[in-house]
C-alpha cells in the first residue's frame, strides 16, 4: 500500500507542476501588478482563486480520480482469489465515485443558486465563476 501511495504522490506532484506552467502560460494569473499593467486589486486576487478553482475541478479531480480507480481496478483484477482485496478495492471505487458527485454536484448546485439570485445572466449552472476585473 506504501508504493500505491508514493505513485500517487510523484503522479500528483507531476500534476502540480504541470498547472504551475500552465498557469503561466494560459493567462491563469491575473494581468496586474507588471510593467504597464495596473495595479492588482482584490478582484485580481478572487480572479486567482477562480483560475486555480477551475485547475483543481477540470485538470486535478478527474485525473486523479482516474488515476485512483485505475490502480483500484487493477488490484481488484489481479488479486481475484482474496476477497478481502476485492472488497476493498471495490470500497475504493466507490468512494471516489461519491467523492466525484460531491464535488461536481455541489459547484453545480452553487451555481444554480447563484442563477437563481440573478447573479449572472447564463442560463448554465456551471458558468458562475466566470470573473471580469475590467
Amino acid at each position: 500500500m506504501k508504493s500505491v501511495a508514493a505513485i500517487f504522490a510523484a503522479v500528483l506532484l507531476g500534476l502540480l507542476s504541470f498547472s504551475a506552467a500552465l498557469a503561466q502560460q494560459e493567462g491563469i494569473l491575473p494581468a496586474c501588478g507588471g510593467a504597464e499593467q495596473p495595479a492588482c486589486t482584490i478582484c485580481n486576487l478572487f480572479q486567482l482563486i477562480d483560475n486555480l478553482v477551475r485547475i483543481v475541478i477540470v485538470g486535478l479531480v478527474p485525473a486523479g480520480a482516474g488515476l485512483v480507480i485505475a490502480i483500484a481496478g487493477f488490484k481488484f483484477l489481479v488479486n481475484q482469489d482474496n476477497a478481502d482485496v476485492m472488497e476493498k478495492s471495490k470500497k475504493i471505487i466507490f468512494m471516489v465515485i461519491i467523492g466525484l458527485l460531491l464535488i461536481y454536484g455541489s459547484y453545480a448546485i452553487v451555481g444554480a443558486i447563484f442563477s437563481g439570485m440573478g447573479y449572472y445572466d447564463s442560463m448554465n449552472p456551471l458558468e458562475f465563476n466566470n470573473l471580469s476585473c475590467d
